[in-house]
C-alpha cells in the first residue's frame, strides 16, 4: 500500500527558493524530489511506494519487472516449474557479492523468504507469498520454493515482495537494518537525514555495470509546486508528481520533459466495515452513490487521473472496460440511507493526510455528503499517524492509495482476502464468495478462466462497497533536458538502473 498524499511544506522551504541561487551540484550527482519520505528501508515492513523508490536500489529480488511490468531475471538467473506447477527450481547468479564485500547465496533468499513468512515477523508483504509452503536451499547457487498448489502468480508476487537481504548482517543489526541497509543492487546506501534527504552512490561491483550516475539524493519535498520550482529553476534533476494545473505547460517546455503512465493503483476512500454505521452495506453504497468522482476529478486531478469503477486499472490485463461500478446517484443514495435507519444522517469522521490534494479534496466531499446528511469531520495527520492507525483499524473512515504490480492477485488479494484482516485488509472486510474466487485465481493457469475470476471479484467487490473506488492516478514525472533514459515504470515506480537495460544518464546543460 502506498501513500501519495504529503505533508504540508515549511515557510523555510519556500522561501529558500526566492532566496540566493543554490550551490551547483557535484558531477555526476542526480537530485530526486519526491513527494514524501519513506519509512523503512526494510523491505519486509515496507507499506508504501516511497520506501520502495528507494531500497529498491539497493535491494533486489529473484526477479524484477522491466518497465512493462514482465519478470525478468534479477538475482536468479533461470527457473523451472515442476510439471504440476508446485516447485519452482531458481538457479542464482555466482560471484554476486553484497555491498559489504561477503557472497550472495541461497542461504539469504531461503532466510529472507521464511522471515516474510513467519507470522511473527508480520510481514505485510505475506499476503502475496502466503501460498508458499517451504523454501531449501539445495546447494549455494539453487533455490527450491514449494507451493501448496499451484501458484500463478508466484514469479510477479516474489518480484515485488521479496527484495533479498543478506542473512548475517541483517540478523547481526536487526531492526537497524532499517536505517542502514546493504543490498547487491546498483546502488549503495550513503546516509539517511530524516525529513530531508537519502544518499546513494553508485555501486561499482555490480554485475549488470556500474550505474552510469554516480549519486543519487532522493530530496523530500511534499509540494508540488515547491518541487517543480525546483526543477525548472536547476536544484532537481528528476521530480515526481506534477501538479495538475502545470501539465500542458511542460508539455511545450524547453528546460523539462514529462513523462506520463498509469499506474497500477487505485485511490479510495476506506470504511472500517467492524464499527457502526460502516457495518451495514446499504450505507456503504449510498456513501459511494453520493460521491461525485467526476467532480472531484475534474476541479482537482484533471489530467492526473482516470476514473474508477472498479479496483483493476486499465493498465492490467483483467480490466474490464464495460464495467460500471457505483455512479453518482443522490436519489438512489437517500433511498438507501433511509432504508438503513439513517435518513437523518450521522457524524462521519473522516481521516486523511495532509497533503494539497486531499485540503483540496475535503470541501467537495463535504459538500457532496451534505446531500445525504452526512455530516464530514476531517482529521488531518501526517503518513506515519495515518499508517499506524490503518493498521491497526484505529479509524471511522480514511483517504489512501494502493499501488502495487499489474497482477490482479496483488490489487486484490491483500486488501480483500479475509486472511489479510490484521494486514491490508484494513478495511476488516469479509465474504467467502471472495475469498473462494481469490484463491481459485491463484491457482488456475487458463489466462481466460483467470479474467473472468477476477471480474466476477471486482463486481462483486464494489457492490459490497467496503471502499469507495475514486480514480486510477496517472502518475507523472519531469525531468530536466540533460537526463536520459528515463521512462517510469508501468507501476509508478523510479527505475534508475536494472539488468534488463534501464540505466538513467545525466549528461551536461544543468
Amino acid at each position: 500500500m502506498t501513500r501519495w498524499i504529503v505533508l504540508g511544506v515549511t515557510a523555510v522551504v519556500i522561501l529558500a527558493l526566492i532566496g540566493p541561487a543554490a550551490t551547483a551540484p557535484a558531477p555526476g550527482l542526480l537530485r530526486v524530489g519526491m513527494e514524501s519520505a519513506p519509512t523503512t528501508m526494510d523491505p519486509a515492513l515496507s507499506t508504501d511506494l516511497y520506501s520502495q523508490q528507494v531500497y529498491s536500489h539497493v535491494l533486489e529480488g529473484l526477479l524484477m519487472l522491466d518497465t512493462d511490468g514482465v519478470p525478468r531475471p534479477a538475482l536468479a538467473e533461470s527457473w523451472t516449474p515442476s510439471a504440476d506447477g508446485k516447485i519452482w527450481t531458481f538457479k542464482l547468479r555466482q560471484n554476486v557479492k553484497w555491498h559489504d564485500g561477503t557472497e550472495f547465496t541461497a542461504d539469504d533468499v531461503k532466510y529472507t523468504l521464511e522471515r516474510i513468512l513467519n507470522p511473527d515477523t508480520r510481514s505485510p508483504q505475506r499476503g502475496l507469498l502466503s501460498q508458499i509452503a517451504s523454501v531449501d536451499a539445495t546447494d549455494k547457487s539453487t533455490v527450491r520454493i514449494t507451493t501448496r498448489a499451484a501458484f500463478t502468480p508466484i514469479l510477479t508476487n516474489l518480484a515485488t515482495a521479496a527484495y533479498i537481504v543478506p542473512r548475517a548482517y541483517h540478523t547481526r543489526v536487526g531492526r537497524d537494518f532499517a536505517r542502514r541497509p546493504i543490498g547487491t543492487g546498483p546502488y549503495k546506501w550513503v546516509e539517511w537525514v530524516p525529513d530531508e534527504r537519502i544518499v546513494l552512490e553508485a555501486s561499482p561491483d555490480y554485475y549488470a555495470g556500474r550505474p552510469s550516475i554516480d549519486r543519487v539524493q532522493f530530496r523530500f519535498i511534499p509540494e508540488g509546486s515547491v518541487r517543480l520550482a525546483e526543477l525548472e529553476s536547476g536544484g532537481s534533476d528528476l521530480i515526481a508528481g506534477i501538479p495538475s494545473q502545470d501539465l500542458r505547460r511542460l508539455r511545450v517546455s524547453l528546460v523539462v520533459d514529462l513523462h506520463e503512465v498509469i499506474g497500477t493503483n487505485y485511490r479510495l476512500i476506506g470504511f472500517n466495515t467492524s464499527v457502526k454505521p460502516y457495518d451495514d452495506v446499504r450505507v456503504r453504497q449510498a456513501i459511494a452513490h453520493a460521491i461525485d468522482k467526476k467532480r472531484i476529478i475534474d476541479v482537482i486531478w484533471k489530467e492526473r487521473a482516470v476514473l474508477a469503477e472498479g479496483p483493476i486499472p486499465p493498465t492490467s490485463w483483467a480490466f474490464d472496460e464495460r464495467f460500471k461500478g457505483l455512479g453518482y446517484n443522490v436519489s438512489r443514495a437517500k433511498q438507501l440511507m433511509a432504508e438503513a435507519g439513517h435518513a437523518n444522517g450521522f457524524e462521519m469522521t473522516y481521516l486523511m493526510v495532509d497533503g494539497e490534494e486531499n485540503r483540496a479534496e475535503a470541501p467537495l466531499l463535504i459538500d457532496m455528503l451534505k446531500q445525504i446528511n452526512v455530516t464530514v469531520k476531517v482529521i488531518s495527520v501526517d503518513f506515519p499517524t495515518l499508517l499506524d492507525r490503518l493498521l491497526k483499524a484505529n479509524y471511522d473512515v480514511l483517504r489512501v492509495g494502493w499501488t502495487v504490480n499489474p497482477e490482479p492477485d496483488a490489487l486484490l488479494y491483500s486488501p480483500f482476502h479475509t486472511s489479510a484482516i490484521g494486514g491490508f485488509n484494513f478495511v476488516k472486510y469479509r465474504n467467502p464468495k471472495i475469498d473462494e474466487l481469490l484463491d481459485r485465481g491463484r491457482i488456475v493457469t487458463n489466462p481466460g478462466e483467470r479474467v473472468r475470476i477476477y471480474r466476477d471479484a471486482q463486481r462483486m467487490i464494489v457492490q459490497d462497497a467496503p471502499m469507495v473506488f475514486l480514480f486510477h492516478e496517472k502518475r507523472t514525472y519531469a525531468t530536466r533536458k540533460n537526463v536520459t533514459g528515463f521512462k517510469p515504470h508501468v507501476s509508478g515506480w523510479i527505475v534508475l538502473k536494472a539488468p534488463y537495460g534501464a540505466d538513467v544518464k545525466l549528461g551536461p546543460g544543468r
